[in-house]
């Protein structure tokens, strides 16, 4: 499988190349275009209804569509439904914790499920409770609002709720202050944070969907009747 991505970082999109026989698993409304040669499936992805429900907790869909090349030479073109970037993620044996529909697709060889970071990081992280967990071989796709970046944490790093994409499952979650004091932490705007310890990578995006809602929401017109 060869994956390009093009138009980085503001309009990206995924071209997937596939030999017989290779197929990728990716979220339903996420293809612009495939060649004639690709079958497409709809399921639930060997979780049966109750994974499809879980994964709707994790703000992913139900069902998932797998793409398989009947022959070789076959071409796949993925994207995300809002403007940002996409980010090929390689799995070797590892797990990956990736927010609420962060996730685009992954290759055959990914198991795609749900779990969460806690109840406290949940409720106040600012990507809600459940997120969607992958493991085993294969490529990942992400998707971003804005562009992406991976940082490697050794330590502890403090970041902003909602910009965080996925971790390795090696840091842990936890809430904090952005400043120490309360008040000053929301009256300087940033409000609570997220203290991100242990040792691995990090993928943050530049902007959020819920901060440009709420910007776009303070200069449009009201609404009329």
């Amino acid at each position: 499988m060869q994956i390009d991505l093009v138009n980085r970082p503001s309009a990206t999109a995924a071209i997937v190349r596939l030999s017989r026989g290779e197929r990728i698993v990716a979220e339903p409304d996420a293809m612009i275009a495939m060649s004639t040669r690709i079958a497409l499936h709809t399921d639930t992805r060997g979780g049966g209804m109750l994974g499809g429900i879980k994964r709707m907790f994790s703000g992913e869909s139900f069902f998932l569509n797998t793409f398989e090349a009947l022959d070789d030479g076959q071409e796949l073109v993925l994207a995300p439904p809002l403007p940002g970037d996409v980010e090929r993620l390689t799995l070797q044996g590892g797990r990956l914790l990736i927010q609420q529909s962060a996730w685009l697709a992954s290759g055959d060889g990914v198991s795609v499920s749900t779990t969460n970071q806690g109840l406290t990081v949940g409720l106040f992280g600012g990507q809600g409770l459940f997120w969607v967990q992958c493991e085993g071989h294969g490529d990942v796709l992400v998707a971003t609002f804005g562009a992406i970046a991976a940082v490697d944490v050794d330590g502890e790093l403090i970041v902003d709720t909602n910009h965080i994409v996925a971790h390795e499952d090696t840091l842990s979650l936890a809430i904090t202050k952005a400043n120490p004091s309360l008040l000053g932490s929301f009256v300087g705007g940033e409000g609570l944070a997220l203290r991100v310890a242990g040792r691995g990578r990090l993928w943050l995006q530049s902007h959020n969907p819920h901060d440009f809602g709420e910007a776009l929401a303070a200069v449009l017109p009201p609404r009329q009747g």
